[in-house]
């Protein structure tokens, strides 16, 4: 056959025939063919080989649509497998995320429940996560060990005051008594300053002690104290009047409801709730400018105020001016020990009700206001209600 038939034979020649022919040749080939119905097909055939010699081929036809279809169900099957355990992962931190964290906020709220609002101690040690073997163990651990280190500390604090009283008040009697006696025994000296001076020393040291020692035992004490219903107008009315007499060139004015106020209080506890607020207001007011002491009945609450003209107050301290040990006196006045204000605050929540300090509306000074329950609400006509007692209130002249 000429090169012209050889051609021709070659144009006509399938692509399997040419798949078969080449692979019978030794050689193994892949072909692609395009359909006339527009589908693609793949040829591949290799030969078959046996002693060095080809004795046959093997040819594999497959439509490149089911190939791509399989490759693309197999990729759906790997990124839907990926994506189930991407998210099972991340359910698995989420779960594990919750956990600590329900785990963290439970050992916060015991350890903040473990100090009350006053900055007091309830309890000297965790439970929750004692036992764990984790880093959260191990903070709750120390966290229970500080607690109770903290606890032993404000007991050894809280009997300190009574420690001090008992182990002070011995040599201050021995003191006192010797200053007596000498007194006696030397009567021209009795008018001398350096004995007037002692003697003044000896009574301060006995005030602050006693002090001390009362502002740890108070709570105790208000426990086991009875109440009473009293008048609490006619009590401020009589304290208001003695007020004259133990503080002099200091004037009182007193203006009380115009209906009695009966409440279930200690009379004392009160008392010596008010001693602490007028001392207080002698000590921070202006010279020739009265003290005010007011008493309202607003529903089923008493509202008492003790007001002072003198300097204002920040409004960062208004919020720490009842707090334990804090004294706004200066640096200069070192005999007081910021517990004056403090027993104010303990009498009156232990009677159920609130204290607060407060500037006057033009800033000329500071009001005390103290709010207590009634036994029984009080109707008054053309009073306004508690809640505008939250402005400042006006100083009278």
């Amino acid at each position: 056959m000429n090169e012209a038939g050889r051609a021709s034979a070659a144009s006509v020649e399938s692509p399997g025939d040419r798949a078969i022919r080449i692979s019978l040749e030794g050689d193994p080939i892949a072909l692609r063919n395009l359909l006339a119905d527009g589908q693609e097909i793949i040829l591949a055939a290799h030969p078959i080989v046996s002693a060095d010699q080809v004795i046959g081929t093997v040819i594999v036809e497959q439509n490149i649509d089911d190939i791509l279809r399989f490759q693309r169900s197999s990729l759906e099957q790997v990124l839907s497998l990926s994506l189930l355990s991407l998210f099972a992962i991340f359910l698995a931190l989420i779960a594990f995320a919750g956990r600590l964290a329900w785990r963290i906020r439970n050992l916060r709220q015991e350890a903040a429940s473990a100090i009350d609002v006053r900055g007091r101690l309830r309890r000297g040690g965790l439970l929750n996560e004692m036992n764990a073997g984790d880093e959260i163990g191990d903070l709750a651990r120390s966290v229970s060990n500080m607690l109770e280190k903290l606890k032993q500390h404000n007991g050894f604090l809280e009997n300190m005051p009574r420690t001090l009283r008992h182990e002070i008040n011995n040599p201050l009697n021995t003191l006192s008594t010797s200053l007596q006696n000498l007194a006696e025994e030397h009567p021209d000296i009795d008018s001398s300053k350096y004995l007037e001076s002692a003697k003044r020393g000896v009574n301060r040291i006995g005030s602050i002690v006693q002090n001390l020692a009362d502002a740890a035992n108070l709570e105790e004490a208000l426990e086991a104290e009875e109440l009473e219903e009293i008048d609490l107008n006619e009590l401020l009315a009589s304290y208001v009047a003695n007020c004259g007499s133990t503080h002099n060139n200091v004037i009182f004015r007193y203006h009380g409801s115009a209906t009695p106020a009966p409440a279930l209080v200690s009379d004392f506890r009160i008392e010596q709730m008010l001693d602490k607020l007028v001392d207080n207001a002698v000590d921070f007011h202006r010279a020739d400018t009265p003290i005010r002491v007011q008493l309202e009945c607003f529903g089923d609450l008493v509202q008492i105020v003790v007001a002072n003209r003198g300097a204002a107050l920040p409004e960062a301290k208004l919020q720490t001016i009842f707090d334990s040990m804090v004294s706004h006196r200066g640096p200069d006045n070192r005999l007081h020990f910021g517990l004056g204000l403090h027993v104010v605050r303990i009498i009156a929540e232990h009677h159920g009700g609130t204290v607060m300090a407060i500037n006057l509306e033009d800033r000329s000074g500071v009001a005390f206001v103290i709010r207590l329950p009634l036994v029984a609400p009080t109707t008054q006509s053309g009073i306004k209600p508690a809640a505008s007692t939250q402005t400042p209130l006006r100083a009278e002249p």
